[in-house]
């Protein structure tokens, strides 16, 4: 029978099934007599291997005389269309979970921790534990603890370099290399340098195990009381009214009697602060839920400028020392102080703020009005911008009682900060002068830019 003869079932008869891409026997090397009925084809092995779910590595002439009738098996004859050498392909892997491992199988990559090793893994570092929760701890407490690891490889374990996220979480280790089933422990120290919940930290070991790229983590975590409570932590002033003034108060929590405060400061000379002789009842209500505390009182002046109002506060609080420790511990909060003094004259913005790049002019706007309906006349306007020469402004009446003041910068050739004012006169009675700051900063120039 011709080797064309061949094409049924299926079979293109022109193909060539030495090149198919699914079918990886050799076209016109017979396996098998093609004139005995009862003779396997090549496609009964594969729907045989299919079937087991076995992997087949390789079919020849020499694998089929062991396991099949000997009247079954055709030795190629040396008059057949094919090559004499030529060999006999297998057909293509199956999906991993096969149970039988190709030929020249290299070892796979399996994660850190996983355990499970065989005779090709080299080093691998298998974590007892990849997370550890320290519970709830105070923010002056430090806590450790002791994780171990294995070297469950068949090589020397060598770590290269231990990592953590941030300064407050330490992590050693006693020495750096580690023989083949050999324990190791790394010490992770957390100092908390804020308070929070649910605190995530991460130590990253970095070694030449053959998994992972070498790279084995573990999560910490920490939920952290306050040493010492200060609420608000950003002092929220909203608009202050013009010549009248205004309080605000922040509230300081303590866990025992042996706390204090040793003294508060404002950065601002228009805002004054002082601890307040008593608590006052309808405190913060974080601050309150400790047994102990102070009121911290904050004065803005009625001499405060119109115009946007800024601060940072400094209070600074002591306690009792840590165990072993001579010194009190200090708490030293700092806080922002922010709001806006107008008057009959508003703002929807009291600075012209800027980013701009290297010798790029630029433009910035910002309106104001009068909330009481009243008519607003700019009278006159002018720039003070000296480190940006040429910087003009112009004024656009939005409506009888609102302006919109623009900016036009020049721009400037030198990567730095630059602070200026726009000046106007108003006919606003008590506001006639207005005064408006320039803030912002000259940035490099995107590298690439203007090829």
């Amino acid at each position: 029978m011709s080797p064309r003869s061949m094409s049924r079932r299926g079979f293109p008869a022109s193909a060539d099934r030495s090149t198919s891409p699914r079918r990886k026997f050799a076209g016109s090397h017979t396996l098998v007599n093609p004139g005995d009925p009862r003779a396997l084809r090549p496609w009964h092995f594969r729907a045989l291997i299919a079937a087991c779910g076995c992997l087949l590595v390789a079919c020849n002439d020499s694998d089929l005389e062991g396991s099949l009738p000997a009247h079954e098996v055709a030795v190629a004859s040396s008059t057949s269309t094919a090559p004499q050498n030529q060999n006999v392909t297998a057909p293509e892997q199956p999906p991993r979970e096969a149970t039988a491992a190709p030929v020249s199988a290299r070892s796979e990559a399996t994660p850190s921790g996983s355990g499970e090793a065989s005779s090709a893994d080299g080093p691998r570092i298998t974590l007892e534990q990849t997370r550890h929760h320290f519970g709830r701890l105070r923010e002056d407490e430090t806590r450790s603890v002791k994780l171990g690891f294995v070297n469950s490889g068949n090589a020397p374990l060598e770590i290269r370099e231990v990592k953590t996220t941030c300064g407050c979480t330490a992590a050693t280790l006693d020495r750096m290399s580690y023989a083949p089933g050999e324990r190791g422990e790394v010490t992770v120290e957390f100092d908390p340098s804020a308070p929070g919940d649910n605190q995530r930290k991460y130590v990253t070991i970095l070694s030449n195990d053959v998994t992972n790229e070498g790279v084995a983590q573990i999560e910490i975590v920490a939920d952290v009381d306050a040493f010492v409570v200060i609420e608000p932590r950003i002092v929220q002033l909203g608009t202050v009214e013009l010549r009248k003034g205004s309080k605000a108060f922040v509230d300081v929590g303590f866990p025992s009697a042996e706390f204090v405060v040793d003294r508060v400061s404002s950065t601002n000379e228009h805002i004054a602060v002082r601890v307040l002789d008593e608590r006052r009842p309808d405190g913060d209500p974080a601050a309150a839920a400790m047994p102990f505390g102070k009121t911290v009182e904050i004065t803005v002046s009625p001499s405060a400028p119109w115009g946007g109002l800024f601060g940072w506060l400094d209070i600074v609080t002591s306690g009792p020392a840590k165990p072993g420790e001579a010194m009190r511990q200090t708490y030293d909060a700092k806080m922002r102080v922010q709001g806006a003094v107008y008057g009959l004259v508003h703002a929807n913005d009291d600075t012209f703020r800027f980013g701009a790049e290297r010798n790029t002019p630029f433009t910035r706007k910002l309106r104001l009005r009068r909330p009481d309906g009243q008519p607003l006349n700019i009278l006159s306007s002018k720039v003070d911008f000296a480190s940006m020469p040429g910087s003009t402004v112009s004024i656009v009446q939005v409506s009888p009682s609102e302006v919109e003041i623009v900016l036009n910068a020049s721009g400037a050739p030198a990567e730095s900060q630059y602070r200026g004012a726009v000046v106007v006169k108003t006919d606003a009675p008590g506001e006639e002068t207005i005064t408006l700051p320039i803030v912002g900063v000259i940035r490099p120039t995107p590298r690439g830019a203007g090829r």
